[in-house]
């Protein structure tokens, strides 16, 4: 009776120490997982006319979470303001082996026409407020620029796993590199590249 007693208390004990060494390797784990300058590189390539292939190579942890934009620069008459055409959007797309690819196609009668269809839709409207007049001005088209920004955003407003967020912080505080941006309670990261694609 004793023995059995005593191998009891022995696998209790062995328990008690496995889980205590799991948690032990999990906090090890999770500090060496901490990243002290995040980075992503963005390499673009024309694969055929006005279509491109883009290839981004980070050190964001696996599964991580980016929203990218792919637009071109414009800006309205009798509105000083900068305004962006929308070429390509993915609000998903998450990091896989340490990268990200996606394609585009430079298509800009498509976002002209989007935009000049939300004019015409808005001046169907009743006119009842005439400050939003300005937002639905006809698109200058001297001032549309020859290059087109990419944009990778990582935000902590995004859906991310709660590995990533150990690692990352709930609000992004543990983000670093130069492509950091702050705010008064959280921080993003947007790495942003031009390339050059004459507007025609």
């Amino acid at each position: 009776m004793k023995k059995k007693l005593i191998l009891f208390l022995c696998t209790v004990l062995i328990i008690s120490c496995n889980k205590k060494i799991d948690k032990i390797d999990k906090i090890e784990n999770s500090e060496n997982k901490k990243i002290s300058e995040f980075k992503v590189d963005v390499k673009t390539e024309e694969i055929s006319k006005n279509e491109f292939q883009s290839t981004i190579t980070t050190n964001f942890p696996e599964n991580t979470a980016f929203t990218i934009t792919v637009s071109r620069d414009y800006r309205k008459k009798n509105n000083d303001e900068l305004y962006a055409g929308q070429i390509y959007y993915s609000y998903r797309s998450l990091v896989k082996n340490n990268q990200l690819k996606f394609n585009f196609k430079i298509d800009d009668k498509k976002w002209i026409k989007e935009y000049e269809d939300e004019i015409k839709e808005y001046e169907s409207l009743p006119k009842d407020n005439s400050e939003m007049d300005e937002l639905y001005t006809a698109i200058d088209r001297k001032t549309i620029k020859d290059t087109i920004e990419i944009s990778i955003l990582y935000t902590p407003f995004n859906e991310q796993s709660e590995e990533i967020k150990s690692i990352i912080g709930a609000k992004g505080e543990n983000l670093t590199g130069k492509d950091v941006e702050v705010f008064p309670e959280y921080k993003i990261y947007n790495k942003i590249i031009k390339i050059y694609n004459e507007f025609k």
